[in-house]
């Protein structure tokens, strides 16, 4: 499969205008999916900040009992709690690479 240079779509020095007008949609979609999330942010910015202090604390003092403690009951349930924290601090991050604005004009372009 050859790329020609002409078949190379360039935003606002395209002859087809079908073309412009689906990336002017994607633009206005991803504007769109970008303010919703900085208003999410916005609005659960302070109770993310505290469930982060929650969980350092508790894991820091905790941590230790899927090691010493000889129930399998707690060990579990601790480590099923970590991966949780683990699982939603990996998903908040890969989120924000999503959303940002570098990503996504590589993205496009």
């Amino acid at each position: 499969m050859s790329c020609e240079i002409d078949d190379i779509f360039i935003p606002g020095r395209s002859e087809d205008k079908e073309k412009e007008q689906a990336f002017n949609d994607i633009i206005n979609q991803y504007n769109n999916v970008k303010n919703l999330s900085e208003n999410i942010n916005a609005s659960f910015g302070g109770v993310i900040f505290f469930y982060v202090i929650e969980t350092t604390l508790f894991y820091a003092t905790n941590l230790n009992i899927i090691f010493t403690t000889a129930a399998w009951q707690s060990k579990l349930t601790v480590a099923h709690f970590l991966l949780g924290c683990l699982g939603i601090f990996g998903l908040s991050a890969d989120i924000c690479r999503m959303v940002s604005v570098k990503n996504f004009k590589q993205l496009v372009l």
